[in-house]
């Protein structure tokens, strides 16, 4: 049996790339092997067994079931870096993903840190789709070039634009769940409202204001179609709206919140996404 282990400095993991056809024997002395290396490396938060296209056999839970199980009593995580959406439906299925995490990006490895209030790294493969989202409806319902600008993470001494009104969603899946927002001053909302409608508008009336958790709804839809190929197995959710002068969204996550700028016409406008993983 041959396998290479790789140290991931960033995540605090050690990922192990694992041939096809282990048997039960093997994934056994791979896990000894795991555990002597978390006992001897303190600062290893993850052990990633990384099975790329291959399938994963039933039998094999049990030995994974157990390694994970130690993992966990320990405060560490074990995580299936699979490529196959069979193998995530399997672990799920038999409930086995509190102790076997599967994932299909490494980006879904959040490193660990110990000041709760210090946020995590962006995912750029997660906030992609939201972007080009934006930018494709914005334009086939709006009529609008949308040019996005650099993402960063929220804190107190961010310089955001005062919103007088937001969609806001909340985004679950079997891997993570947290909330999306979108954020408009009311001369950006009626401008986009207004080429949407194809009508002038001055100012928000009861009516109008849905038109901002149907332009979340469209981002979103767009977004998750996109991770959801990916297996992100994103659930179905419905927007509400929030209105007012000096709208703030609290998002509740120690992962921290990323926000997304745009401007359309020199108008600016912003996304929130936080995510945090289930335990």
């Amino acid at each position: 049996m041959a396998y290479t282990k790789t140290a991931l400095k960033e995540q605090l993991a050690y990922k192990y790339e694992l041939p096809d056809g282990l048997s039960s024997e093997d994934l056994t002395a791979i896990s000894d092997e795991a555990l002597a290396v978390m006992k001897d490396d303190k600062d290893v938060k993850h052990i990633v067994l990384d099975i790329g296209s291959n399938t994963l056999e039933f039998k094999l839970l049990r030995p994974l079931t157990l390694l994970g199980t130690q993992l966990k009593s320990d405060g560490k995580k074990l995580c299936i870096l699979a490529d196959r959406r069979s193998v995530h439906n399997m672990i799920m299925a038999e409930g086995l993903s509190g102790v076997i995490v599967p994932i299909v990006s490494l980006n879904e490895i959040a490193p660990v840190q110990n000041d709760k209030k210090t946020a995590s790294k962006i995912d750029v493969g997660f906030i992609n789709p939201f972007i080009e989202g934006v930018i494709h409806v914005l334009k086939v319902q709006c009529n609008l070039e949308c040019q996005p600008a650099k993402p960063f993470l929220k804190s107190e001494n961010s310089d955001l634009q005062s919103a007088d009104i937001a969609g806001v969603i909340g985004i679950s899946s079997p891997h993570f769940r947290g909330s999306i927002s979108i954020c408009f001053s009311e001369s950006t909302f009626l401008l986009l409202i207004s080429r949407m409608l194809g009508e002038e508008f001055s100012e928000i009336s009861d009516e109008l204001e849905d038109g901002a958790g149907e332009l979340l709804n469209m981002i979103f839809g767009h977004a998750k179609r996109i991770l959801n190929e990916k297996g992100y197995a994103i659930d179905k959710a419905i927007p509400t709206v929030v209105r007012g002068k000096g709208v703030t969204v609290n998002h509740i996550s120690e992962q921290g919140t990323i926000v997304l700028p745009f401007k359309a016409e020199g108008s600016g406008f912003y996304m929130e996404i936080c995510t945090e993983q289930r335990n």
